[in-house]
């Protein structure tokens, strides 16, 4: 068994477990896309690691990489989210803003499990929430930004409009609205 090709630094994450389980990766980069590959630096290794790339054994040197790029793609989120930060507004309104900025938004309901009330069962749940992404193909560390908004977990049952209509109609908060970054 081997493990996947590593070529997109979220992907490097996935290195971690393959080291840990002792499994060979096939490829570390590749720079098809016009991205360079990722370098580590010494401030990086001794940041993840305490010490310079030299001492490191090539699963020290792979995690650290895979530390650095984490970082790296959580600060790219974050500029994105202070560039298209929905906080504050009501759902039509962020839909509307996002698509004129170019984001293509749909609206799902996802099956999923919420707490009943007593708080210690699991019962089915309805998972009513906007998807909005916008890709930049040329982008070598957040190539898909998405923000995502919605009710959190429902009772089943209600129809798709209702939950749209009451999305629409929320105002937005931190608690309901997440921000992300894809290397994909």
């Amino acid at each position: 068994m081997n493990c996947p090709d590593i070529s997109r630094p979220m992907q490097r994450i996935i290195a971690l477990s393959c080291l840990a389980l002792g499994l060979p990766i096939l490829a570390v980069a590749d720079t098809s896309d016009g991205c360079a590959p990722p370098t580590l630096t010494d401030a990086d290794a001794i940041r993840w690691m305490g010490s310079p790339v030299e001492k490191l054994s090539s699963q020290g040197r792979t995690y650290a990489l895979a530390s650095a790029q984490a970082v790296k793609l959580r600060a790219e989120t974050q500029k994105m989210r202070a560039l298209y930060n929905v906080d504050g507004s009501n759902g039509k309104a962020a839909v509307e803003s996002l698509r004129e900025k170019g984001f293509v938004c749909h609206f799902e309901v996802l099956q999923g499990l919420r707490l009943d009330e007593t708080g210690v069962l699991f019962k089915p749940a309805d998972l009513p929430s906007y998807r909005c992404s916008k890709v930049d193909a040329a982008a070598c560390i957040c190539r898909r930004f998405q923000i995502t908004f919605g009710l959190g977990p429902q009772p089943p049952g209600n129809s798709v409009a209702h939950y749209a209509s009451a999305v629409e109609s929320m105002v937005l908060d931190r608690k309901h609205v997440s921000y992300s970054c894809h290397d994909d």
